[in-house]
């Protein structure tokens, strides 16, 4: 594993190692998930509670947590401003550690060595960020998934020119725009703290990470391809309607200001088109995803509406039909038009219908034809 790299890393090295978990409505999830941290035979680590908002006994259990475990390294804090994103900041701010890594409160990590064999591959790849494979786990069955097949380092170019595309947005690169599985240098995040002073509830994690990964101070990222991180898709809002459109709505923050770093950081032109062209995809997902799940047609045409008066939207919108005369997508030729609210839900209408007669045809092809 980076085989190619100069090995500078002793066994005996244990730098600190800071672990930040924001957290909010816990009761059932965060004393485990903190007894499972403390299970994890890295020497060296400190973890952050961040306590952000809860309307149940969450801090009280924080407190007694702090109580019992004296003689651990555990530091909780009451954030007094809302939002995922700034809880993280604070986190962020009250890290000691030479490195920084996150989790959510009621993940875990794969086996009690899983810490110190992350610290070993972020000092053996010499970078200033190193992402991880993952588990996600659902209904308690596990799905390992990664990003490469071999551990390889980028360098500043080659992350500009095109794999930060899978931080700025949905496509697929070695990188994803989550912050669990990877650890950073600390000072890279440290860096950007003033920079995170919006309420994200959503869209925190792509937000941080197009901070960072920006950072002139990173020459180097690396992917490996082992996993350690178990992420539990089964908990929480991920995946639903309003979901959905809340993350939609924070891209009105996210990026334009996402535009404004890739610009002047001079990011190749595939970055900036991926960082346009997902908003677009995105807006009809939403609209799709609406449709797909019975939806009213006075429902589905109201969000359309709304979503497409965003600034954000119409200067993707204009932006495409500007400077994309090759049309590399049907959904970006569709944008030529003035379409009404009206048309553009009997166009995904008609999306909708096609998605169901394929699924019909798999389930014949899968179901009937094997058998």
């Amino acid at each position: 594993m980076f085989e190619y790299f100069d090995k500078q890393a002793k066994e005996g090295d244990y730098p600190l190692l800071s672990l930040v978990i924001p957290v909010h409505n816990a009761h059932k999830y965060i004393t485990n998930t903190v007894n499972r941290l403390f299970q994890q035979d890295y020497p060296n680590l400190e973890i952050i509670l961040v306590e952000n908002g809860s309307s149940d006994d969450t801090w009280q259990i924080l407190n007694h947590l702090k109580q019992i475990h004296t003689n651990k390294n555990l530091i909780i804090v009451k954030n007094k401003e809302a939002g995922t994103s700034l809880a993280r900041k604070k986190g962020i701010e009250l890290a000691h550690g030479r490195y920084i890594t996150f989790s959510d409160q009621d993940d875990y990590y794969i086996h009690s060595h899983s810490l110190t064999a992350m610290v070993r591959t972020m000092q053996k790849s010499q970078s200033q960020i190193c992402q991880f494979g993952h588990y996600t786990s659902l209904l308690g069955i596990k799905k390992f998934n990664k990003k490469a097949v071999s551990s390889i380092r980028y360098s500043r170019q080659q992350l500009l020119e095109h794999e930060v595309i899978g931080i700025v947005s949905s496509n697929i690169t070695s990188f994803s725009p989550s912050v669990w599985s990877k650890i950073y240098e600390a000072d890279i995040l440290k860096d950007i703290t003033s920079r995170i002073d919006h309420p994200l509830f959503y869209g925190e994690d792509m937000y941080l990470n197009t901070l960072a990964f920006f950072n002139p101070k990173v020459q180097y990222a690396a992917v490996s391809p082992k996993g350690y991180y178990v992420w539990n898709t089964g908990i929480g809002t991920s995946g639903t309607d309003e979901a959905s459109i809340n993350l939609f709505k924070e891209y009105a923050y996210i990026k334009p200001r996402t535009l404004i770093l890739a610009e002047e950081n001079n990011a190749g032109k595939d970055v900036l088109t991926a960082i346009r062209s997902e908003i677009i995809f995105f807006f009809r997902y939403i609209i799709l995803d609406m449709i797909e799940n019975h939806k009213s047609k006075e429902e589905v045409i109201s969000t359309i509406q709304t979503l497409d008066e965003l600034t954000f939207v119409q200067n993707a919108k204009l932006y495409f039909r500007m400077h994309d005369q090759n049309h590399f997508h049907k959904e970006l030729e569709f944008l030529d038009s003035d379409y009404k609210p009206e048309e553009y839900y009997r166009y995904v209408s008609a999306q909708a219908k096609c998605n169901i007669k394929k699924q019909i045809r798999r389930w014949i092809k899968n179901t009937i034809i094997r058998h």
